[in-house]
């Protein structure tokens, strides 16, 4: 609903298991961490590895009296990082970084004297990511080059009832690209783990375009380009974990979003800031109950209004790990997210949204090191060369 108003969605970088912990993250080293917000955190891998997640879910959006249901999915990343040297990672992804609207977003509809008027609003902005991380003694730093492109769309569609008027559209696209940086730190300390980023502003170089089309005469049909600066905020954010004890780990995160110095008029009221909370639990072997879980949430502001208001989001997370057979060498993990975003007595809209997500994360899928260690067989010399022998 609140999706014409701005970036309203936002994939935080966070791989399936930190999805399950709140959608946290930025400080997990006490376990092979994939998530890539934080370039530092390759630094908790030391094979070639590869991550994804698959999303899942609806929402639902509602007034005070009526409600519409549309379902949702996306993949929101894709990772793959490679050891190059003992302590150094490179490391390659891809993100879905922010939502303009929402495909799956119902229609504007409004009819107006004798002409039906359907709006569409909705666009993407994309980061593929180059990383770099080495450890040094206990510290982990990262950097990474992100190419960020996208587009942001408005179609509007004119119906007239009357035969003798001609019905238009009218399209605004606007298709962006451009890059900036980040960089990332981890560090432990006795059963504590801190870790932070930062990531640069970005102004984006937008070819724009601007449709006129006449159903029923092309002749009247008019196209204009111009281009145009399109801002990215900066963005950091910092995380403190603890071991609580050898089974159960917590940690805490805050992200803190510069909207206000962007040029983007929908998203620029304030800047925001994202706070989550994460418990995750590893049993031990001898435990009686041995599958992984994790519990979570978060609270988040949009930099958006709606009826005079700011927008504020709120979920609750949890997640846990499926057994497969390729132990040691993968993990598959499940997450389930429900929130909503805005609120009907301050917005007059609610979103309502429930996923539930599937990710895979690899530990040297490709290659079995055990193949390559196990004592090998030793060729007999052919008899015709005996002659060699001594």
């Amino acid at each position: 609903m609140f999706s014409p108003n701005g970036f309203v969605e936002e994939h935080f970088g966070v791989d399936s298991f930190g999805s399950g912990m709140g959608f946290n993250g930025i400080s997990s080293i006490f376990r092979k961490n994939f998530s890539i917000i934080n370039p530092a955190l390759l630094t908790t891998v030391n094979k070639a590895n590869f991550s994804t997640q698959i999303d899942l879910g609806y929402t639902y959006f509602k007034d005070s009296n009526n409600s519409y249901t549309n379902k949702v999915s996306s993949i929101p990343y894709a990772a793959m990082y490679v050891p190059v040297a003992k302590g150094t990672v490179l490391g390659i992804s891809y993100l879905e970084k922010y939502y303009f609207g929402l495909d799956t977003a119902k229609d504007s509809l409004s009819l107006v004297g004798d002409y039906l008027v359907t709006d569409q609003k909705f666009g993407s902005l994309n980061q593929l990511g180059f990383y770099l991380a080495k450890r040094i003694g206990v510290f982990g730093l990262g950097v990474n080059v992100n190419y960020i492109f996208g587009s942001r769309i408005e179609d509007l569609y004119v119906d007239y009832s009357d035969a003798d008027l001609i019905d238009t559209r009218e399209i605004k696209e606007h298709l962006m690209d451009g890059v900036n940086f980040s960089a990332g730190f981890t560090f432990p300390y006795k059963a504590f783990s801190l870790g932070g980023f930062i990531q640069t502003a970005a102004k984006l170089h937008s070819e724009d375009t601007y449709k006129v089309e006449y159903y029923s005469n092309s002749n009247y049909d008019y196209t204009s380009s111009t281009t145009s600066k399109y801002d990215i905020p900066m963005q950091t954010g910092l995380g403190i974990g603890m071991e609580v004890t050898d089974y159960l780990y917590a940690e805490t995160d805050l992200r803190y979003t510069f909207w206000k110095d962007t040029n983007v008029e929908t998203m620029n009221d304030r800047n925001t800031c994202m706070v989550s909370l994460g418990f995750s639990y590893t049993p031990k072997k001898d435990f009686f109950w041995k599958t992984p879980v994790r519990i979570g949430g978060y609270y988040r502001q949009l930099s958006c209004k709606y009826n005079g208001n700011y927008i504020d989001e709120k979920a609750i997370t949890a997640g846990f790990d499926i057994p497969i057979m390729l132990l040691n060498q993968g993990r598959l993990s499940v997450s389930l997210a429900y929130g909503a975003r805005g609120s009907i007595d301050k917005n007059i809209y609610q979103d309502e949204f429930f996923r539930i997500s599937f990710g895979f994360a690899s530990t040297d899928w490709w290659r079995n090191p055990k193949h390559y260690k196990k004592d090998k067989e030793i060729p007999k010399l052919d008899p015709k060369y005996k002659e060699y022998w001594n």
